[in-house]
Parts: structure tokens; C-alpha cells; sequence
């Protein structure tokens, strides 16, 4: 769905800004760990 692959490559470009030196795959885990903040305690 385009509405959410914009929302996941915002928050990626957002994450990436904060931290330029993120490996691939903590920014796969940052991603998820803000889509489902409130989902997980």
C-alpha cells in the first residue's frame, strides 16, 4: 500500500538523519520498534 511505504521510508529517512552511521538491520529493528511502540511492553 503506497500510504504506508511512504510512512516506512519517512521514518526511516528520519531515523537515518538521527543516526547516519545505522547499520541495515538496526534500522529494520528502529522501524518496527517505532511502528509498534504501543503495541509492545
Amino acid at each position: 500500500m503506497q500510504v504506508i511505504d511512504d510512512l516506512r521510508k519517512n521514518l526511516e529517512n528520519t531515523i537515518v538523519a538521527e543516526n547516519p552511521q545505522i547499520s541495515a538491520n538496526d534500522l529494520k529493528i528502529e522501524v518496527f520498534k517505532r511502528f509498534y511502540k504501543d503495541d509492545f511492553s
